[in-house]
């Protein structure tokens, strides 16, 4: 079975910027796109950090099985925030471009649809992969020519050149007391403070400046938290304010809405002990309702007992189905449905139905053929076990339903079901 899928992408992430606000954006706006096929889509987002430059595209690994997939005849439509997110590249571009008119595939970025076979949309499709391979190379030129001026700078002040603020800037002996005083300050912060105090040079080579550090240009914690981190890889990674533990993760992000229609976005509570979701309207707005920010613990009751209620039945017989069982029967059922789809166009063919019976009946077996698609969504969304992962709560809850609105006093009143025949009372 072919589903319709979404390919996400950012070229840079890191532990200090994972662009998680970027990730549910784009998600969002593919689903929005999706309209239909929203409940099926599939979100494609291991190239999350991966520049989508021509020489680069060998490490899109997930790009590379997604041209495998379309392919194979495993993706009925390819959704993406916008052409730059598929490829920044005229040669990529039009790889996927044959791809998806071999095997019927349409695009469906903000910038339009490109239907399988047309000529005009597919050549705007190329057009803007120029301009964004353009773009890319002239940014591309403007870093490197950053990196000249900046080394030529630190010549001209009698500085050693670095590469990248220093990084490879120090020796064995250098490193070994860097690491032996964060040791005894316990902190990135105490050491700076601890190697500025004892007079050891920082990458800008200790100049004179009155102004900072008793004389010298001093350390900062981002350098020695660098420095540390490269010589013991297996140091955790930092923690974000308002990600301290299970209970303090944005579960319910791009699920709230707002009384006044918006969705809400998460933040941190004072001190990172919870998680609030608060609406941006309000700061626009005076005449918004108060309050306008609501925390996690709130919610968290109210919507563990309303996706309790999932219970997939069949939709027939109102008896409890399984997943195995179900799309079993599903196989004979298309199979049933693509031979009656032959028969009405041998029907056609030969004269016997009118054009508009032939489309009538297409339609009712395509309505048919997403019944089954939906109940298999459905059937296959696990219970969820609250002591997973946030990111794996957050898309099993936003499989099951569309929406929880909230109402003028910031609690939940109604939630919006992704299929609503799917909950049980």
């Amino acid at each position: 079975m072919s589903n319709p899928v979404a390919y996400i992408r950012r070229s840079v992430a890191s532990r200090a910027d994972p662009g998680d606000v970027s990730r549910e954006f784009q998600t969002e706006a593919v689903r929005a796109l999706a309209d239909g096929d929203a409940a099926r889509l599939v979100i494609i987002d291991r190239d999350w950090g991966r520049s989508a430059a021509t020489d680069k595209t060998d490490r899109r690994l997930a790009f590379l099985a997604l041209l495998e997939s379309i392919e194979a005849g495993d993706v009925s439509a390819l959704y993406a925030y916008s052409t730059d997110r598929l490829a920044r590249s005229v040669e990529w571009s039009a790889r996927l471009l044959n791809a998806c008119r071999r095997a019927g595939v349409p695009i469906v970025t903000r910038e339009g649809r490109i239907e399988p076979g047309d000529a005009a949309a597919a050549l705007l499709f190329n057009v803007l992969a120029a301009v964004n391979e353009n773009a890319l190379s002239g940014m591309e030129a403007k870093a490197r020519a950053t990196i000249t001026r900046r080394k030529a700078r630190n010549l001209a002040a009698g500085r050693a050149p670095t590469a990248g603020m220093g990084r490879k800037a120090y020796d064995a002996e250098t490193t070994a007391a860097i690491l032996a005083v964060y040791d005894v300050a316990g902190t990135f912060l105490g050491a700076a403070k601890a190697l500025t105090a004892g007079g050891i040079p920082s990458y800008l080579g200790g100049k004179v400046n009155p102004r900072k550090n008793g004389g010298t240009y001093g350390w900062n914690a981002r350098t020695v938290s660098r420095i540390v981190r490269r010589e013991r890889p297996g140091m955790p990674a930092r923690t974000r304010q308002g990600d301290r533990g299970p209970t303090h993760r944005r579960l319910f992000s791009g699920l709230l809405t707002c009384a006044c229609g918006a969705t809400l976005s998460s933040m941190p509570r004072p001190g990172g002990r919870q998680v609030g979701y608060y609406c941006r309207n309000a700061h626009n707005d005076p005449g918004h309702s108060r309050p306008y920010v609501v925390s996690e613990r709130l919610l968290l009751p109210w919507i563990r007992e309303e996706v309790a209620h999932l219970r997939p039945v069949h939709p027939e017989t109102g008896e409890p189905v399984d997943a195995v069982a179900l799309a079993s029967g599903n196989a004979t059922a298309r199979d049933a449905l693509a031979g009656r789809l032959e028969r009405a166009h041998e029907l056609y063919i030969a004269g016997a139905i009118t054009r508009e019976r032939h489309d009538r009946e297409a339609a009712a077996v395509a309505a048919e053929l997403d019944r089954l698609g939906d109940a298999e969504a459905v059937v296959a969304v696990p219970a969820i076990d609250w002591t997973w992962d946030t990111r794996s709560v957050n898309a099993v809850l936003r499989a099951i339903l569309e929406r929880v609105d909230l109402g003028p006093d910031m609690r939940p009143v109604s939630a919006v079901w992704t299929m609503p025949e799917w909950r049980a009372p």
